[in-house]
């Protein structure tokens, strides 16, 4: 017990140390010329920037592209819910206020333009709703193509958003 005692006795100012140490690294100010990144971009990078992209470009063949295409999405009510019903969207650890945030940044920020005009921004009950709807089904492919195919004939500036069929031309094109 004396040893135990004592041992903590010389421990006490190396946790004060190492404690004091946090401390001083939360108190630093971030260095001048850095820029802090807005809360989207920051949640687009933690959950989708791996796949999709540090920019929205991604390896087409495989994932899509959602740089200058994703507001496409928003063309039909399909297309506009299929966003948020993917399951890595559904299921993310976000919550549905910090998803719409992330959604709306997605469709409108890294849509550049392709969201068609009068679009409205995801709520947070309907992103709240639609996540609780995610997509379950044996053939996902199918799905998105029948999906894009509609996005497409309501707005043919569309037909370049890959479907992931064999014979898109998207898919054709950017195969390595």
């Amino acid at each position: 017990m004396r040893c135990t005692a004592r041992l903590l006795l010389r421990l006490i100012p190396v946790v004060g140390l190492v404690a004091g140490m946090g401390r001083m690294a939360v108190a630093q100010e971030r260095p001048s010329g850095m820029t802090r990144l807005p809360e989207a971009k920051v949640a687009y990078l933690l959950n989708c920037g791996g796949c999709h992209g540090e920019a929205g470009r991604s390896s087409p063949a495989l994932v899509p592209d959602l740089k200058s295409q994703v507001g496409y999405f928003l063309c039909t009510p399909e297309g506009r819910n299929y966003l948020v019903r993917l399951p890595n969207v559904a299921f993310s650890h976000l919550s549905s206020s910090s998803l719409t945030v992330l959604m709306n940044f997605m469709v409108f920020d890294m849509g550049e333009g392709s969201a068609p005009a009068g679009a409205k921004p995801y709520t947070v009950a309907e992103v709240d709703r639609l996540r609780r709807e995610p997509l379950q089904m044996g053939n996902f492919m199918a799905y998105r193509q029948k999906t894009v195919a509609g996005v497409v004939r309501a707005c043919p500036a569309a037909a370049k958003v890959s479907s992931f069929a064999a014979d898109d031309p998207y898919v054709l094109a950017n195969r390595r």
